[in-house]
């Protein structure tokens, strides 16, 4: 496993849902496809006031990854009106519960990439990493659902504090971005190491799937 370097930095803003302790239940299914591993359907989700539908959409890019570091920025734009509930990313094997961070912003994550009094915080929690190239869920319990209008571009910021969790893949090409009826995911991310100081290398490919 190649690491592509570390730091940290701390500031606290809170501005998701009450965080609180979780044990997370993986019920994504998988298709076995080459020796990759590949999300076919989204898990249902518990009843509440932001409950999504029973199945959700998804737009998914690769769990083929070459790297790992503890956060990555990508964008997304819708082409439809959605409301992104969650996201499956590309961990590595934990042991036990590590911090994730998830932060968002409108427009692209580009100029951005070191302030964080220009991005929201979405989703702060712990889970366990399912490991190499296969999906660990960010759970739509514990974020409030992102409205996305046609034609608007936002960002999303994943971030271990505690740690390179996150595998990425190093095959990013702007021509190669990942599409559907529905939404764009653009593969000219950037990989980051911990918080927001230190620059940016992009460009990195996403390694994980939205649902929507």
């Amino acid at each position: 496993m190649q690491i592509e370097n570390n730091m940290i930095r701390r500031r606290q803003k809170r501005l998701v849902p009450p965080k609180r302790a979780i044990s997370v239940a993986f019920a994504t299914s998988l298709a076995h496809d080459g020796g990759k591993f590949l999300p076919v359907a989204a898990r249902p989700v518990p009843k509440d006031d932001n409950a999504p539908p029973n199945t959700l959409n998804q737009l998914v890019t690769t769990f083929d990854s070459d790297r790992s570091l503890a956060g990555f920025m990508f964008d997304v734009k819708a082409k439809q009106p959605i409301a992104i509930h969650s996201m499956d990313i590309n961990a590595v094997k934990t042991s036990q519960d590590v911090r994730i961070e998830v932060w968002t912003k409108q427009g692209s994550f580009e100029g951005d990439e070191q302030r964080e009094d220009a991005w929201t915080l979405w989703a702060n929690d712990t889970i366990i990493g399912n490991g190499l190239d296969v999906p660990t869920a960010i759970p739509p319990e514990i974020v409030v659902p992102i409205n996305v209008s046609p034609n608007e571009r936002r960002a999303f910021y994943i971030s271990f504090p505690d740690g390179a969790y996150l595998r990425y893949s190093t095959n990013a090409n702007g021509e190669l971005d990942y599409t559907n009826a529905d939404l764009i995911l653009y593969s000219n991310g950037a990989a980051k190491r911990k918080g927001f100081e230190g620059n940016a290398i992009a460009p990195r490919l996403f390694s994980g799937a939205l649902h929507y």
